[in-house]
């Protein structure tokens, strides 16, 4: 009988390391595919059999063949091929792709989703319907991202989805809402005193043109035109011991206006504007009531003279002010030099051009363009005025933002709709010096029209102070636009995707816009290698492998996505090799077992004769 058990050992030797051949076999198979993970065999004694006892008790036990335990999957990241496309992704690290079969839905026999599988292999094109699909035609899966104007960052939207291109093939005109503008106006420039007329160059020193974006997307050139004006008279500092009165003389009849900036203490310290009518001679302003205890301010003044019914700015008529403790402090030149600015649209451009006569229609004191929506910016802030230091550093910006009213942009009734633009020159010297920092977006509601309000923040809330390096200058060089940039677009169309190591996927526009549409997500197992293998390098869910547990790319262990590559095979052919002479000679000392115990039968079966 064990004769014959010799000969089934032998067998179950031959069949397990045939097995384990055809494991090597489909190794080397595919030591060329995609994102292929090597397998490997274990081998197990099989139970064995106790044909006696020793004399000392322990039983004499015989084996009865080899059996296998386990294919096992070598779940190691491959290499990396470089590809041409863009759509080509590998994982540089732990995670798959999680795909899905639009054809199909429900639950498979093991409870599991039959349409959702788990692949490495990212070879992925857009098809005919817009989907980002592999060799297969299964969906890439992820989340659709939009733009949060409240937080001023991209958002994901609703649950995960497939990932779809057809509705962002087209991307909707943007209008221009902000204009960032850095330039320097020459210092030395002349003082223009000729009244300002847009239409006129010999009125203004410098202009410069700015392209924008209607709701419609038609672009429109906006001139805006710098003048320089005269001069002001310094700023001085007063103590705040709570006493403190101001003597002014002026020279004649005039009305005065102060504003008192803080210069320390808290944003809760607002700049205080004070007008004096009607007075001649000196004069003592006592301010007690305007000023905190501990708290010094600058002061700056305006005085207008009333000449023929007309009230014109003439700041030389004040020829001193000094506090009664004999605190007096000149800060600093208040304005080395003071820009007006003006924005100038043609009228044929704007729905209510006709009710101007000149051939363009500007700027601040036009309806056409007006402070939008009511808004007030900072005590201090003169709207259309940039006022700089004797370094030439931008210290007051007056820039509330405009309302424009485009030709053709108007609701179903025909009501123009209102297009806001602020212009934003740069940060000025300090923490109340620029007015833009008042000012944030409002997103309107309506799909056709969005984004085109602002509102009045806090003008004093600055949680910092500015350097001025990244404003307006006016320095000794030739007048000139040193930055521009602005957030509105025109109509354009998908021209290329790009997809980053977080698994964002970007469109960029014929129209020169970015935008960012889905997050790729990736499904990590606590035993991946218990995944089903179903085919075409797709894997599904087991009970042993665990649920699914999605996430972006990056986070946590999951590894990073690679564009324009794919990932190799992890087969390591020599390995396989020196496997497979192994086996064979397994395979062949099995073979000799049961020739030579064939031959042991024979001899017992010739015993009868």
């Amino acid at each position: 009988m064990s004769i014959l058990q010799a000969m089934f050992s032998g067998s179950s030797a031959l069949i397990n390391f045939g097995e384990a051949m055809t494991v090597i076999g489909n190794n080397l198979a595919n030591a060329n595919t995609t994102s292929f993970k090597a397998s490997t065999t274990s081998f197990q004694d099989v139970l064995m059999q106790t044909v006696g006892r020793q004399g000392s008790g322990i039983e004499t036990q015989v084996g009865t063949g080899v059996g296998l335990s386990a294919v096992s999957q070598d779940m190691a990241q491959g290499s990396f091929t470089p590809s041409a496309f863009v759509t080509d992704l590998s994982i540089d690290g732990k995670g798959f792709f999680k795909v899905k079969d639009i054809t199909t839905d429900g639950i498979n026999e093991t409870g599991n989703r039959k349409d959702i599988f788990y692949t490495r292999a990212g070879g992925f094109k857009k098809n005919n319907d817009g989907d980002l699909v592999n060799a297969g035609g299964l969906v890439l899966r992820g989340m659709e991202l939009a733009y949060d104007p409240v937080t001023d960052e991209t958002i994901e939207v609703g649950n995960e989805k497939n990932i779809n291109f057809d509705k962002f093939e087209l991307a909707s005109p943007t209008p221009t809402t902000q204009i960032n503008m850095s330039v320097n106006l020459k210092s030395d420039d002349p003082v223009i005193t000729i009244p300002y007329d847009p239409d006129n160059a010999a009125t203004y020193n410098h202009s410069s043109p700015a392209r924008i974006f209607d709701a419609q997307g038609n672009s429109h050139l906006i001139d805006v035109q710098f003048r320089k004006l005269a001069q002001e008279s310094p700023a001085t500092a007063v103590g705040g011991d709570g006493n403190d009165t101001i003597s002014f003389t002026l020279s004649s009849i005039a009305n005065v206006e102060l504003t008192f900036t803080p210069l320390n203490g808290t944003a809760a310290n607002q700049p205080i504007v004070k007008t004096y009518d009607n007075i001649n001679g000196k004069f003592d302003a006592n301010i007690s009531n305007l000023l905190e205890d501990g708290i010094r301010y600058a002061i700056s003044y305006k005085v207008t003279e009333n000449v023929a019914g007309v009230p014109t700015e003439n700041n030389t008529l004040l020829s001193s002010m000094i506090g009664d403790d004999n605190v007096e402090e000149v800060i600093g030149e208040k304005t080395d030099g003071i820009w007006e600015w003006h924005a100038v649209v043609p009228s044929s451009e704007l729905t209510d051009s006709t009710a101007d006569t000149s051939s363009t229609l500007t700027d601040l004191t036009k309806f056409a363009m007006t402070k939008a929506g009511g808004a007030t910016g900072s005590a201090g802030y003169t709207s259309g005025r940039l006022e700089f230091d004797s370094a030439g550093r931008l210290v007051n910006e007056g820039s509330t933002p405009l309302r424009v009213n485009f030709l053709g942009v108007e609701d179903a009734s025909g009501t123009a709709i209102p297009q806001d633009i602020l212009f934003n020159f740069g940060d000025a010297v300090g923490a109340y010096g620029d007015s833009t920092a008042d000012y944030q977006l409002v997103h309107s509601t309506d799909a056709n029209f969005p984004s085109m309000q602002y509102e009045a923040l806090d003008p004093n809330d600055a949680s910092a102070t500015n350097t001025g390096a990244l404003g307006s200058r006016s320095l000794a060089l030739e007048s000139s636009l040193r930055n521009f940039s602005q957030n509105g677009f025109s109509t354009g169309y998908l021209d290329q995707l790009s997809v980053s190591n977080e698994g964002i996927v970007s469109a960029s526009y014929t129209n020169g816009e970015t935008k960012e549409l889905y997050q790729i997500v990736l499904a990590d197992f606590k035993d991946e290698a218990a995944l089903e293998q179903v085919g075409s390098n797709l894997y599904q869910e087991t009970l042993a492998s665990g649920p699914e547990l999605i996430n972006n790319p990056t986070v946590g262990r999951l590894g990073g996505i690679v564009s324009f590559s794919l990932e190799n095979s992890n087969v390591d052919m020599s390995t396989e090799f020196v496997r497979m002479i192994s086996i064979q000679r397994g395979f062949q000392a099995n073979s000799r077992i049961i020739t030579v115990t064939d031959g042991m039968l024979e001899e017992l079966i010739a015993l009868k004769r």
